[in-house]
């Protein structure tokens, strides 16, 4: 049995010919990969490991604070104009 075959490798050429429905089908049934060396993540310490990733923390709660200041001047505009009258 060759390399390419033993592992699953495709060669350049027959690369661009797979059909993009069938484009792992090479690996597909692989089983999954277990480390001998380091324990399985729990899911709150994987969502832990892309918590500071979260470009917009905090972001809610200042558009909240723009669009109350924004609600309070309208506020005010408004008994202005009333007193104008």
């Amino acid at each position: 049995m060759k390399t390419e075959q033993m592992f699953g490798i495709i060669k350049q050429e027959d690369r661009g010919q797979m059909d993009e429905q069938h484009k792992y089908d090479d690996i597909i049934d692989m089983p999954h990969h277990v480390s001998a060396t380091r324990r399985h993540m729990t899911m709150t310490e994987r969502a832990a490991q892309f918590a500071p990733f979260a470009a917009l923390t905090g972001h809610d709660k200042q558009v909240e604070e723009t669009a109350e200041i924004a609600r309070e001047r309208m506020e005010y505009r408004d008994v202005e104009r009333i007193d104008e009258v």
